[in-house]
């Protein structure tokens, strides 16, 4: 009797959060419009988790550089080959 009760307390909120989404003037238009906005949005999350970075920063200025930068074109510098021991 109890559960018989609660899924039909369950239901009546269900019918009263449908019939407020089809009264609530949600067109197809804004619909399609919500839609496209989110895969826009997910497009872009991808490329921007997926791209390469193409710059680091100097370690004397921490200005950006290129990777393959050998002098810091902002402080003057000469950058340390990646594998090489930190010498300030």
């Amino acid at each position: 009797m109890a559960q018989e009760s609660f899924d039909r307390r369950g239901n009546d909120l269900n019918d009263f959060f449908l019939e407020e989404l089809a009264n609530s003037g949600c067109s197809a238009e804004r619909t399609g419009r919500l839609v496209l906005a989110g895969v826009i949005g997910a497009v872009g999350l991808v490329l921007l988790f997926s791209s390469k970075a193409t710059t680091k920063s100097c370690p004397f200025c921490a200005e950006s550089i290129q990777l393959n930068a050998t002098v810091c074109k902002h402080c003057g510098r000469d950058i340390p080959p990646p594998n090489a021991p930190d010498t300030a």
